[in-house]
């Protein structure tokens, strides 16, 4: 996904990975009447047509946006010049207690992605884990690459707050694609989502028609979702990537007219 994106920037991927039984080697991806058993099929939208969505990672934030000030590989050592375990603690503290108790175990990392925007706000967070808290060293342990200067905030994952991300973004999108034709959609949600979370079935299909709807709705449950934060595409988890196809009167630039310069299968 990075050399894609390295490829051709700028241009949103969204899409996932094929969920099932991995041991008895039942997945397979299919393209022009062939089978194969490891790989990746694209499609290129250009033209008339114009590639929109949403990233809802599932999360809401907690506490306030700092600086990381020491990192080295994966790990962020201070942020805002102080111990970085020390700041996760004092933002659990001055929760209300009730938030406090939902966040103790289910806490993520936001990793600003564009730090050239002055007011950050949801979808501009790459959310990743939080491996492990070193008491010794103070440290937090991420499931990715920190760099010194990037703005991070801490985020909560649950039930409520998956429910609210997807709500507030689908909102925006509604905004944002006020008077624009949508032909459809295409809704790749992780596995973990569903009823697994939220209880009734068909939540993010039928939270999507709410906001857009009547349209067709295709997709699948993934192990693994792939969408934009900022100008990057990512591998998210938990997450449920929309891609919206509307209505485009004249080819905008940022997206492929024609998949000739695609690499082929």
């Amino acid at each position: 996904l990075a050399q894609w994106t390295d490829a051709f920037p700028s241009i949103p991927v969204f899409g996932g990975m094929a969920s099932g039984n991995y041991s008895s080697r039942t997945l397979q991806v299919y393209c022009g009447g062939n089978v194969y058993q490891e790989g990746a099929v694209a499609l290129a939208i250009g033209g008339g047509v114009r590639l929109s969505g949403i990233v809802s990672q599932g999360c809401t934030p907690i506490g306030d946006a700092w600086t990381i000030t020491k990192a080295e590989g994966n790990l962020i050592l201070e942020i805002a010049n102080q111990p970085a375990r020390k700041l996760l603690e004092r933002t659990l503290d001055l929760l209300p207690p009730e938030e406090r108790e939902l966040s103790r175990n289910n806490l993520f990392v936001g990793l600003a992605m564009d730090e050239y925007k002055t007011e950050l706000e949801r979808g501009d967070f790459l959310i990743r884990n939080i491996l492990e808290a070193d008491p010794d060293l103070g440290s937090l342990a991420i499931g990715a690459l920190p760099r010194v200067g990037q703005t991070v905030q801490f985020h909560r994952r649950d039930k409520p707050a998956s429910e609210e991300d997807f709500t507030v973004l689908l909102r925006r999108a509604q905004n944002q694609l006020a008077g624009h034709r949508i032909f459809g959609a295409c809704l790749c949600s992780c596995n973990g989502r569903g009823r697994r979370l939220f209880g009734p079935v068909n939540h993010d299909a039928a939270k999507t028609q709410q906001a857009f709807g009547p349209t067709g709705v295709a997709g699948f449950f993934c192990n693994g979702e792939f969408g934009p934060v900022g100008d990057q595409s990512f591998l998210h988890g938990y997450t449920a990537s929309l891609a919206l196809f509307t209505e485009h009167q004249v080819a905008g630039q940022g997206f492929l007219d024609s998949p000739s310069g695609l690499p082929q299968p």
